[in-house]
């Protein structure tokens, strides 16, 4: 079997979807293996923590949205800002769909709809994931807990060396741009392409990192939501949730990283709280942020008829 007819198997809808379901599988037998043993008896809803952490979420989400409007700006692209809002809220929701695209190639695709270049786009698709990505381990890294341990060798060895992980995790973080441009500049095809502009990169990451701390607040809130009694400091809860979110991003076979993040989720937690609670918690919060997702389409819909209107 040749190249050419690997990847044109590879990238068919079928393949996509067998994987993805085999993904999904996995991680479901996994949870439910957690779940099982939850007496649900024991669990106390706090609606008021709940609704915040709800609301919370539901401004992560829209922050996505200002972070992809800023990245395209830091390639000089000047699109209104309604327009980003209603790509990001689709794409948020697509991603979901077994068998299609990954979000942030969905979002590129309606990008170049609405008339940008589609080599300026996808460069800004690919600065954009090495900005978060980078932005979410140094966030990661530096809330790294020193009393963080479950039994596993290199968990050890990020503990004893995590100052010099935070060191690292910064420079990735600040050279990442110059690193960018210098692999860009090298590509025939994007000689034409705007130069990146650094002061809208500071920005970025400036918002990126305040929307990694934004989003594992309202991940907090559902400790107390369910009625946890156990203490967990914010900066564990910043650590788990940054560090499943940048492991969920990399694994991109899984639409929307469903399974895969609560896994991971499971994973993190059930030192400190049992595998049951964990499960409950990070299906809650994927219901939760599907529920945010919906509502910042929706609202968004809306909000973009009654501009048209006027």
């Amino acid at each position: 079997m040749n190249k050419k007819k690997f990847e044109n198997i590879i990238n068919t809808r079928s393949v996509k979807l067998a994987i993805q379901l085999l993904v999904l599988v996995v991680c479901v037998v996994y949870i439910y293996n957690q779940i099982q043993k939850v007496d649900l008896s024991l669990i106390e809803i706090n609606f008021i923590d709940l609704t915040i952490s709800f609301v919370i979420t539901a401004i992560g989400t829209w922050l996505g949205a200002i972070s992809w409007w800023i990245t395209l700006r830091v390639f000089g692209q000047t699109p209104p800002l309604t327009k980003i809002q209603e790509i990001q809220f689709k794409s948020n929701l697509v991603k979901y769909i077994p068998g299609y695209g990954w979000q942030l190639v969905g979002k590129s695709y309606m990008t170049t709809k609405i008339g940008y270049a589609s080599n300026t786009v996808i460069a800004s698709m690919l600065f954009e994931f090495m900005v978060i990505l980078f932005s979410g381990l140094f966030i990661a890294a530096l809330f790294i807990p020193p009393n963080f341990d479950l039994q596993l060798p290199i968990f050890t060895i990020i503990i004893r060396n995590r100052h010099f992980l935070q060191v690292l995790a910064l420079v990735i973080l600040v050279g990442c741009p110059h690193f960018f441009q210098l692999i860009s500049s090298r590509i025939p095809k994007n000689k034409t392409m705007p130069r990146i502009d650094l002061r809208w990169v500071m920005v970025l990451v400036v918002l990126l990192g305040f929307t990694w701390i934004v989003n594992s607040v309202g991940f907090s809130f559902l400790f107390t939501a369910v009625g946890i009694q156990t203490p967990i400091s914010l900066p564990y809860t910043v650590f788990v949730f940054t560090s499943t979110f940048i492991i969920g991003l990399i694994v991109i076979i899984a639409p929307g990283s469903i399974g895969v993040r609560e896994s991971l989720f499971i994973f993190f937690l059930t030192p400190v709280i049992g595998g049951s609670v964990a499960g409950v918690i990070a299906i809650v919060y994927r219901i939760i942020t599907i529920f945010a997702e919906v509502l910042m389409a929706t609202s968004n819909f809306f909000y973009m008829k009654i501009i048209n209107k006027e």
